[in-house]
């Protein structure tokens, strides 16, 4: 099993995790039961996407699911550090703001994405998860 998550840093029950380059079909089952056992060992989980070349359907379930959980049971689930790649996939599905965290894109690379859609127009698809 490949490792898709490396720890950067730890405290008490927070912990920060790099991503490797891909998180797609691919190593999806490998990715989501190492990011589960990270989930159950701790109440924080930040992610920093910035590595991130390759990313799909399936990396954004596995984050979508989190999101959920961590709703649910009043924890937190970061990403952070969106890397060209994620940013792209979110903005297909018109969920650049729906997990809730902060999306960095410069400005002379804004005409890469599409962005032409609102949180408020989109975010009731979401609300019944």
């Amino acid at each position: 099993m490949a490792t898709i998550f490396t720890v950067n840093k730890e405290d008490g029950d927070i912990i920060f995790l790099n991503a490797s380059s891909t998180l797609s079909i691919r190593n999806a089952k490998d990715g989501w039961e190492e990011l589960h056992a990270y989930w159950t060992e701790y109440n924080n989980v930040t992610i920093d996407l910035s590595g991130v070349e390759e990313f799909d359907s399936a990396g954004f379930q596995m984050f979508l699911i989190l999101k959920r959980e961590a709703a649910r049971e009043g924890r937190r689930f970061l990403l952070r550090n969106h890397s060209k790649a994620v940013i792209k996939v979110l903005d297909i599905y018109g969920a650049i703001g729906i997990f809730g965290d902060k999306v960095h894109i410069a400005p002379k690379e804004r005409n890469l994405f599409y962005l032409k859609y609102g949180l408020n127009k989109n975010s009731h698809y979401f609300r019944a998860i």
